[in-house]
């Protein structure tokens, strides 16, 4: 729960500052988690330094699922034109 918070905070930041609909916001979040997840991938897999246990979700299962979510959101804010404009100014 905290997480999501956490996240519509970053989205409705960066809507408000740089004045771009929630939908692009949510796709720039997501797409700098990817890069970030992509920089630490070394550290990430089960064995190393952040995941010694392996108990994390394995970090190839992690990128799949952001770029599902990039995927889906860059589609529907494409099938969905109003989206675009809400949280714009």
């Amino acid at each position: 729960m905290t997480q999501a918070v956490v996240w519509l905070v970053i989205v409705l930041t960066i809507s408000y500052f740089f004045e771009v609909s929630y939908i692009w916001s949510l796709l720039a979040v997501l797409v700098l988690g990817l890069v970030g997840e992509l920089i630490h991938l070394p550290e990430n897999m089960p064995g190393n330094r952040d995941n010694p246990e392996g108990e994390n979700a394995h970090p190839y299962k992690v990128i799949s699922f952001s770029l599902v979510l990039i995927i889906s959101v860059v589609l529907l804010a494409n099938y969905f034109p109003i989206l675009q404009t809400f949280g714009a100014k």
